[in-house]
């Protein structure tokens, strides 16, 4: 049986080398908790985790708790940021 040699080129390692660091370096950026405010103006300090249709999900800062609410619930320059 024959074997295969496979030749990575330089520009092709430089790519793949350029890829690896920066998936690396974006995968290391921690998510940072802000500060939403309700529609009724109380406030909570939580990540960004997703928005889904009318819904958004937030990553409580102090517990670490998720919670899905009805976008409409968060303060109107929120929404705007989401």
């Amino acid at each position: 049986m024959k074997s295969i040699e496979m030749k990575i080129t330089p520009p092709l390692y430089r790519f793949f080398s350029i890829t690896s660091a920066a998936l690396a370096m974006f995968a290391a950026i921690p998510v940072q908790a802000r500060t939403w405010t309700s529609s009724d103006g109380r406030s909570l300090e939580a990540e960004f985790v997703a928005k889904s249709g009318n819904t958004v999900t937030l990553k409580r800062a102090n517990d670490g708790k998720s919670f899905t609410l009805p976008l409409d619930k968060l303060s109107d320059a929120d929404q705007e940021w989401i």
